[in-house]
């Protein structure tokens, strides 16, 4: 059964980056608040129902939500704009960096221990990203990254690592309790602050962008909610250091295999070698 979740997890975060991709060529990269809103109520939807209704939702758990829900927010959108900009594969690496946020919080604020794979991990991270955003000398112009991508990226990485680390301190001040009501008061959340984005920014080009996209939208929210379900059903069964390495890598690897396979992403040798530094990092950190 364990192996049966990680392997949904994996699937789960390989077509929701495929989605997002399909969802950005298609559409041009507008609508970008429309389909992250579809998508979360979509995820929201999921958590509502599998929990079976049976919650107890309590006013101090409101202040973890609302940081969640703002920096997801940031995350998602920030993610949808970065593939427009960029490659899907070295988007999916630099946002999975992210988790090195709440571990360094960790060890400023909650008196965690450093360890040797922490310092290792942190190394191996530097090197690879200077690999995956180094360019030759020669290099031809249609190779150069987009400086939108930098920024876009930058904002996800941000958003996911806020995320991790308002999770880390909800579990921790909470004992480990009240899963699903932070998850699905976070999310509705979400979905209030991108429908009034949507109001605001795309109310003339909703119906449409549904139109292009809404298969792409329900894929992705759909996906992302039964995702994070398997996830805490996995964190019952097996232990973090082994569970969080296996999805990182493994939701990498695959996205980059489509993105090298069906989206024809060109990375240079260099870009190879820090992106296999990076799954390297990655479970180095988790670890």
């Amino acid at each position: 059964m364990q192996v049966l979740y990680l392997v949904l997890i994996v699937v789960g975060i390989i077509l929701q980056n495929v989605a997002k991709k399909a969802y950005a060529l298609k559409a041009g990269g507008g609508g970008a608040f429309t389909f992250s809103l579809v998508s979360v109520l979509c995820a929201l939807l999921f958590f509502v129902f599998s929990g079976g209704f049976n919650y107890d939702f309590r006013p101090e758990v409101l202040p973890y939500s609302v940081g969640f829900a703002v920096s997801y927010g940031a995350a998602v959108v920030g993610a949808l704009y970065a593939i427009k900009f960029g490659s899907l594969s070295l988007s999916s690496l630099i946002s999975n960096y992210s988790l090195l946020l709440p571990t360094l919080f960790g060890i400023l604020f909650l008196d965690e221990q450093i360890s040797i794979t922490l310092c290792i991990g942190i190394a191996v991270l530097m090197v690879s990203l200077f690999l995956v955003n180094y360019k030759p000398s020669g290099a031809e112009k249609r190779d150069r990254v987009d400086p939108r991508w930098f920024v876009c990226i930058a904002i996800s990485f941000l958003g996911n690592g806020a995320c991790s680390t308002v999770q880390v301190l909800q579990q921790k001040n909470f004992n480990g309790n009240m899963k699903s009501e932070f998850m699905i008061m976070a999310l509705a959340i979400v979905a209030a602050i991108l429908a009034f984005a949507v109001l605001v920014l795309e109310r003339r080009d909703f119906v449409s962008s549904i139109k292009r996209g809404g298969l792409y939208m329900l894929v992705n929210g759909g996906f992302n909610g039964a995702t994070n379900l398997f996830v805490m059903l996995s964190v019952a069964l097996l232990p973090a250091s082994v569970m969080y390495p296996i999805i990182s890598a493994g939701g990498i690897i695959g996205t980059a295999t489509v993105s090298v396979l069906f989206y024809r992403e060109r990375l240079t040798a260099m870009q190879y070698v820090g992106f296999v530094l990076g799954i390297g990092a990655i479970v180095l950190l988790n670890l």
